[in-house]
């Protein structure tokens, strides 16, 4: 079994992945799976690629080389823009305002600097 092989049977097991969550997008709408399925496939098909060219199989790397770029582009499309991003703009709310109580606090320093000229 060569390295291209072992690549593309992995590239195959992410693909499989990918339909197992496309079938259960089938029966419950959620939006999430479907950004998992997209993921997947585009992990996939890109390893198929590297494979196909480790392969030096230019029609088939030119063939897996577009599909994994569209779903790549689906998948980068259709992020979430939920949870994740309200939480990390929350988090660096909360540590501005650490930041800046911690400036309040402390004392002025006795080494003059042109910064502490100005306030």
């Amino acid at each position: 079994m060569t390295l291209a092989d072992v690549i593309g049977w992995t590239g195959t097991g992410f693909a499989v992945s990918g339909g197992y969550f496309t079938v259960t997008t089938l029966f419950s709408s959620v939006p999430e799976r479907e950004h998992i399925a997209d993921g997947f496939y585009a992990l996939g098909l890109w390893l198929a690629f590297i494979a196909n060219v480790i392969d030096v199989s230019p029609v088939w790397s030119a063939i897996y080389g577009l599909a994994a770029a569209y779903y790549t582009w689906r998948w980068w499309k259709n992020r979430r823009n939920g949870r994740g991003r309200k939480a990390l703009r929350e988090l660096g709310a909360k540590s501005r305002a650490r930041v800046q109580a911690l400036v309040d606090r402390m004392t002025p320093s006795p080494i003059p600097s042109p910064a502490g000229a100005l306030s």
